[in-house]
């Protein structure tokens, strides 16, 4: 299922978010929350374009590291 974005101004993105967060949020913490939201929507707007990974590629990629680090694999810890 793909992602239909609302288009937004980065704006209303912001204004969103502080909806979202107490009135005594830090200025770290929000900063740190609209770097994270700015980076999700990134990477949905990349995925949107055809620019991601495959989830079969990413789970082929991690099974091999964690394969190289001695750890079970995904697939021999997954249940059917």
């Amino acid at each position: 299922m793909r992602y239909t974005p609302v288009m937004k101004t980065a704006k209303q993105e912001v204004l969103d978010l502080l909806d979202t967060l107490p009135d005594d949020v830090s200025l770290d913490t929000l900063l740190e929350r609209i770097r994270f939201k700015a980076k999700i929507l990134h990477s949905m707007a990349q995925a949107d374009r055809g620019e991601g990974v495959p989830h079969e590629q990413v789970v082929e990629q991690l099974d091999q590291w964690l394969q190289s680090l001695g750890h079970p694999t995904l697939s021999e810890t997954s249940t059917p």
